[in-house]
């Protein structure tokens, strides 16, 4: 899974306050330029062009710095448009750098008005977006500096920063990560940028409103990605915490986060794993202890006692993510036991916590083809029981690219098994079908 991230500039004009602000030795002139400065990026932000503002700004900059934020707010927009206009990499790397620094003055002057943690994130997107016209896309390709200051407005402002910081902090780890895997050091600040992350999303979504449902869907992507990336695997997670973990059975925080790192390596059949999360589910019942109890009774052929753990997670999350998730382990437990029905059940509970969950529909397709003998004692009917199927794997791959590669293996499958054409004319099968039994839905006749 590829992660994208757009981050959009500030645009927009900002109209000039007093603020009771130092005016510095020449105040009439000050005030003159500060409304100049108001009136051009007014009309900039309408025409792209900052021309008619920069003598104001740098002006008010250079002789009024506490004057006024809107300073600090329209310089960057001011530096980008010169950057834009400069035709060799030595001028946009002398804007460039002119800007990081009006970053720095807004934290110095007005981080009143807005904390120091957002005008660091701010600059740190502006670092990213604009870094490869400047000497920094040679001397900084990992992007260290803004990895640095968003590392700090993390650890300022912890889960009220916005989601754009989130988003670019994992993706400069990840860059990072992935161009220096070998290094064993890399690999672990990795691990734990992930964890720091996954931490502060979650306090997020559990603290917040509706409105932070987009930070609980980040949470799922960065879980997905890090997954994906091969950071941590079960021979090195054991090697590292098995001599450890007795140590640490009384340490809730220390036990959370190695099982979150086993959770999301797939590493669920380990001993480190399964006695984890013993240690923590006597310390309290959480989601990840409970999980952990469920790869334990599924280790031991105890589906049911896998389910009642499952079910105990979920109750447990606070991330719709991870609820999605553990829906759909419940359904794949289902499966294992051709209780198709509870298969579907269980999957449908998957998407209501994440509509976009590909392989619940993945899980319900399966279940429709492996049952295609129940429906019906007319071989014919038993067949239609495959429409349905691939109508399940459609949408999967609709909702879910990643799941395009297995669905698209399914329905290549599955296709062979359609009615016969011939017998559906003789029928007068056409247009859309209903297909009985316990599936008892609506298909296309293919």
């Amino acid at each position: 899974m590829k992660l994208k991230f757009f981050l959009a500039p500030i645009l927009g004009a900002i109209s000039v306050q007093a603020f009771a602000q130092d005016y510095g030795a020449n105040k009439d002139e000050c005030l003159q330029n500060l409304s100049l400065m108001g009136t051009y990026t007014k009309q900039a932000a309408k025409t792209g062009n900052y021309a008619d503002a920069v003598t104001p700004w740098e002006y008010v900059y250079a002789n009024c710095p506490k004057s006024s934020q809107s300073i600090y707010i329209q310089g960057p927009n001011i530096l980008k448009w010169q950057m834009k206009q400069a035709t060799d990499v030595a001028s946009k790397t002398k804007y460039f750098d002119k800007m990081m620094k009006v970053y720095d003055d807004r934290i110095k002057y007005f981080s009143n008005k807005k904390p120091s943690y957002y005008i660091r994130g701010r600059k740190a997107f502006d670092y990213v977006a604009n870094m490869d016209q400047t000497t920094y896309k040679n001397t900084d390709p990992l992007k260290q500096n803004p990895y640095g200051w968003l590392k700090t407005s993390l650890e300022e402002g912890g889960a009220d920063n916005e989601l754009a910081v989130f988003q670019q902090y994992y993706v400069i780890s990840k860059g990072i990560f992935d161009a220096k895997k070998t290094d064993n050091a890399v690999r672990q600040q990795y691990v734990n940028d992930y964890l720091l992350l996954t931490d502060l999303l979650g306090k997020r979504v559990a603290e917040g409103s509706e409105a932070d449902s987009t930070y609980d869907q980040l949470k799922g992507a960065i879980d997905f990605d890090f997954g994906q990336s091969g950071a941590a695997d079960c021979n090195q997670l054991n090697a590292v915490y098995s001599a450890q973990l007795d140590a640490h059975k009384a340490d809730k925080d220390w036990l959370q986060s190695v099982l979150k790192l086993y959770d999301m390596a797939d590493c669920d059949g380990s001993t480190v794993y399964f006695k984890a999360s013993e240690y923590l589910y006597k310390i309290e019942p959480t989601y990840t202890a409970a999980n952990g109890l469920a790869a334990m009774a599924y280790s031991k052929k105890d589906i049911n006692g896998a389910i009642g753990y499952l079910n105990k997670a979920c109750e447990l999350a606070s991330s719709k993510s991870d609820k999605s998730n553990i829906m759909l382990k419940i359904a794949n437990l289902y499966y294992k036991q051709k209780n198709y029905q509870q298969v579907r059940t269980y999957a449908q509970k998957a998407l209501s916590y994440n509509s976009n969950n590909g392989g619940a529909y993945m899980l319900i397709g399966n279940a429709y083809a492996a049952s295609a003998q129940t429906i019906s004692t007319d071989a014919f009917i038993q067949r239609t029981a495959y429409w349905a199927a691939v109508d399940k794997f459609e949408k999967a791959k609709a909702v879910d690219p990643n799941c395009a590669a297995k669905a698209n293996s399914f329905i290549s499958s599955y296709k062979k098994y359609f009615p016969d054409k011939k017998e559906c004319f003789m029928r007068k099968i056409s247009g859309t079908f209903h297909v009985p039994g316990w599936i008892n839905e609506n298909t296309t006749v293919r």
